[in-house]
């Protein structure tokens, strides 16, 4: 059955794994049970365990192999590097300038405290906080296997949407960083962020750390950088990040003529 639909198992395993740990902890948020899921941060791993699970299964060691030696490529042009750790703030500091353009007010962001704090951060959300829970089941096993199939286009956009949707139980979990933004915004941001992700994926040669390290750096400047509504004051900044991601990812298309 796995062997016969790798993708599907895949898709399922990770909807049950994340899903049951999350949708306890969305009932007590929401008041329908008084006891919460103190564990409910573990449904994160769901998509990494299921690629490693599947992997294994389909291809047994050499598969898995295979997926460390590509968690390990770091061999790729430093002009990849550049790009994945400049590109999150870049964004963000651009939405700020628009915001302020407009009339809004700009957080005091900048601190010796927080640039303290962006190589330790960086690293800690690498390991607890998306990217390694995540990537190595949605470009270590989904994103090739797809691509096999479709073209770029296509699976960046599959990708996108099956990881926009595994999201939605956080939009209703209090204490996560979805709480209180339009479900609709943050879709459309992560759907635009596949298309880049795919896109990066195959021009480092399927490089997993380079996901990895994009990931690490989305999360952790929306971690330093108070770009959320929560610390901004005003959804306004978010929202305008996803704008300029999407326009962005229109511009990449364009220019790679879809061929990502």
């Amino acid at each position: 059955m796995i062997k016969r639909n790798p993708l599907a198992a895949f898709t399922v395993i990770t909807f049950l794994f994340s899903w049951s740990f999350w949708l306890p902890q969305v009932l007590f948020s929401q008041g329908y049970i008084t006891m919460q899921n103190p564990l409910w941060g573990l449904g994160s791993f769901g998509p990494s365990i299921a690629g490693v699970m599947i992997i294994a299964i389909i291809a047994g060691k050499k598969g898995l192999k295979g997926l460390w030696f590509r968690l390990l490529d770091w061999r790729v042009k430093f002009k990849w590097y550049a790009f994945i750790i400049l590109f999150p703030p870049v964004i963000i500091i651009m939405a700020f300038f628009i915001h302020h353009s407009g009339g809004g007010t700009i957080p005091s962001f900048i601190t010796t405290e927080s640039l303290a704090l962006l190589v330790p951060t960086f690293f800690l959300v690498l390991v607890l906080g998306g990217p390694l829970n995540e990537e190595l089941g949605w470009r270590g096993f989904m994103l090739p296997q797809i691509l096999k199939r479709v073209s770029s286009l296509h699976a960046a956009l599959i990708v996108g949407i099956i990881w926009a949707v595994w999201h939605l139980p956080l939009f209703w979990i209090s204490g996560a960083s979805q709480e209180g933004i339009p479900a609709g915004w943050v879709l459309l941001q992560i759907i635009a962020l596949s298309f880049i992700f795919t896109w990066l994926h195959n021009r480092t040669g399927g490089s997993l750390i380079i996901p990895l390290f994009f990931h690490a750096a989305l999360n952790t400047s929306g971690a330093i950088l108070p770009v959320l509504p929560a610390q901004a004051g005003s959804l306004q900044p978010y929202l305008i990040t996803v704008v300029l991601a999407v326009l962005f990812t229109l511009l990449l298309v364009i220019m790679t003529k879809g061929k990502l």
